[in-house]
């Protein structure tokens, strides 16, 4: 869609998550996101903030389960930022033992697709380290929320990061009443410019924030319920 995403926007991504998730200069993670996704943000630009060393899956091994497993656990990798994809495609090599992908695993980042309640489970059967659910169009710079899943059995999208606020609204966009479905908006210093080239779309979008009526607001369009 050509999303243009600033400098500042990236900064605050990288500077709120910094302030969620416990990635320490010790931690070694696994990069798999191709360049060309957003997810690779949150792969390169966090860690790097941070100090962790960083391994490089070639294309190969991250479409093959068992050298992508042979990767992690040659190179000590203790912390993962994954789709539930892959999540699922590490699982069916989990048997408990020593083929579990997630023997050394500590810290697991799952994001960018729907995330069931079935997958939680079955994570739960390997894996009992730290555990979080991202959520956060590239519209809004690559992770808008962060829900803390350790030790959780129910899945939500959890909390804004700093400097980002989420609505959710009715269809003359005013706050809808707890328990009442609504779209999901997203402000704050995430918001991107706009659309490359494509104003329409832009203006469609990108509002102006209806509550606080000053500054920008990103139109999901994703249906939530409030509470």
């Amino acid at each position: 869609k050509g999303v243009m995403i600033e400098h500042r926007n990236v900064i605050n991504f990288v500077k709120g998550m910094a302030a969620r998730i416990p990635l320490s200069e010790e931690n070694t993670l696994l990069c798999l996101a191709s360049f060309a996704f957003d997810m690779s943000v949150g792969e390169i630009m966090l860690p790097l903030l941070i100090g962790l060393k960083l391994i490089f899956a070639r294309g190969d091994e991250v479409r093959d389960v068992n050298m992508l497993n042979r990767l992690i656990k040659e190179h000590g990798v203790d912390t993962l930022h994954l789709t539930p994809s892959h999540v699922r495609m590490l699982l069916s090599l989990s048997d408990g033992h020593e083929d579990n992908p997630f023997r050394q695993t500590v810290l697991l980042m799952i994001g960018a697709e729907p995330f069931p309640a079935e997958l939680l489970k079955s994570i739960r059967t390997y894996y009992s380290g730290k555990l979080y659910n991202l959520y956060g169009p590239t519209e809004t710079t690559v992770w808008s929320t962060v829900r803390d899943l350790t030790g959780q059995h129910a899945i939500d999208i959890g909390s804004p990061i700093a400097n980002t606020k989420i609505y959710i609204l009715d269809k003359q966009q005013k706050l809808a009443a707890v328990g009442v479905a609504g779209e999901l908006y997203i402000g704050g210093e995430g918001v991107a410019r706009g659309y490359w080239k494509n104003e329409l779309l832009t203006r469609e979008k990108f509002l102006p924030d209806p509550v606080l009526q000053h500054g920008r607001v990103y139109r999901t369009a994703r249906g939530r319920r409030c509470g």
